[in-house]
């Protein structure tokens, strides 16, 4: 249902923005939350407010001055697209060129250094540490999410990110600690603290559930029946009266 509102309220705002009736910056107003503008990007590169959403991409750089898109959907929400500003392609001079590549190694590093705290941390909670206490002392970033479906809203992890983000949660057995994995917002270590089976999956595994309660059922079966045979037969264990310590 919040789904559906949503994706009319966005419909509406479309049809506003296109008559003419609001602008942008008018609904900004109204709404600071729903509206944003994004960092120059190029056609191939993940968009740093929203990560990768390759169509998303594509629409932008489709778009003519004083045209809207059409009601674009995502995984974190629909989408409205304006054209604020273009810039050309270009040759940047040495300066210019020399900046970008010290940036660039700057932030080289800076990877660098991150994959390694990455990897002391997911060490260190193998061995019994928690990820909160770890933050703490590495000064990291640590939120423990309730659960979760492969369609459901993780705050600020999107698009392409996103995807990433699940496929290696659900990949993980309960209890284990993933590889450090690299989204837009730096790295992430993920700790599988339990699992729900989703309804839809349950006719899949009921089978499964079926004989597994049968193997346990018939355990206990076979632990109550020896323990009522050796009550019955008095059996005692007289093997200290044979073999000395």
């Amino acid at each position: 249902k919040s789904d559906a509102l949503a994706q009319e309220e966005a419909r509406r705002v479309r049809n506003e923005l296109e008559q003419g009736e609001i602008s942008f910056q008018e609904y900004g107003k109204e709404h600071p939350q729903r509206v944003g503008t994004s960092s120059f990007f190029a056609m191939g590169e993940r968009i740093e407010e929203i990560g990768w959403v390759p169509e998303f991409n594509q629409i932008a750089f489709s778009l003519k001055e004083d045209k809207i898109s059409r009601v674009l959907k995502t995984f974190q929400g629909y989408y409205i697209l304006g054209l604020e500003e273009k810039r050309p392609s270009y040759i940047p001079n040495f300066d210019e060129a020399q900046e970008k590549v010290k940036e660039a190694l700057i932030k080289e590093r800076a990877k660098e250094l991150a994959q390694q705290k990455a990897k002391f941390v997911k060490l260190e909670g193998e061995t019994g540490v928690s990820f909160s206490s770890l933050a703490q002392e590495q000064k990291l970033e640590y939120e423990h999410l309730k659960y979760f479906n492969r369609k459901g809203w993780i705050e600020e992890i999107y698009g392409q990110d996103r995807e990433e983000f699940i496929g290696l949660a659900f990949s993980l057995p309960v209890g284990k600690i993933g590889e450090p994995l690299l989204l837009t917002g730096g790295y992430y270590l993920i700790n599988l603290k339990g699992r729900n089976l989703p309804w839809e999956e349950f006719p899949n595994q009921k089978e499964k559930f079926k004989q597994d309660l049968l193997s346990q059922k018939r355990d206990i079966f076979l632990q109550i029946w020896l323990a009522k045979i050796r009550e019955k037969a008095k059996i005692v264990d007289n093997s200290s009266l044979f073999f000395s310590p």
